[in-house]
């Protein structure tokens, strides 16, 4: 299972893609998926960060999803969210011991590569 990340011009939509094209997502992991990510942006960031869409490949759309990200779902064939640009500007705030031992040694390979952008308002964000 992958992310694949794409931009616009005001938001960044988040694609789950299974590891082999063939096979389908379960509806279950793309909910506990969008439910983690909003949950770690909201907790970071001690922000109420709602996605702007989320869609997925599910007959129905999870109500307890539905009630935490505060829009309505779509139903559709991919399994996908949406947020925008202006709330993924807000820095993390928060210090968790855990999480970051989780991420730092990612963090740590990637940070050659990622683009630091200095905003006046919030500080740096990662682009």
């Amino acid at each position: 299972m992958t992310y694949q990340i794409t931009s616009s011009a005001d938001q960044v939509t988040v694609e789950l893609l299974p590891g082999d094209a063939s096979l389908k997502i379960p509806a279950f992991l793309a909910v506990a998926e969008w439910a983690f990510l909003i949950g770690l942006l909201r907790r970071a960031t001690k922000q109420e960060v709602t996605p702007v869409k989320v869609v997925l490949n599910a007959a129905k759309p999870d109500p307890a999803l539905a009630e935490l990200a505060g829009i309505k779902l779509e139903s559709g064939s991919i399994n996908q969210i949406s947020f925008s640009k202006a709330d993924l500007q807000w820095p993390f705030v928060s210090y968790n011991a855990a999480m970051w031992n989780y991420f730092e040694p990612e963090l740590t390979k990637a940070w050659p590569t990622l683009k630091l952008m200095t905003l006046p308002r919030h500080g740096c964000a990662v682009l």
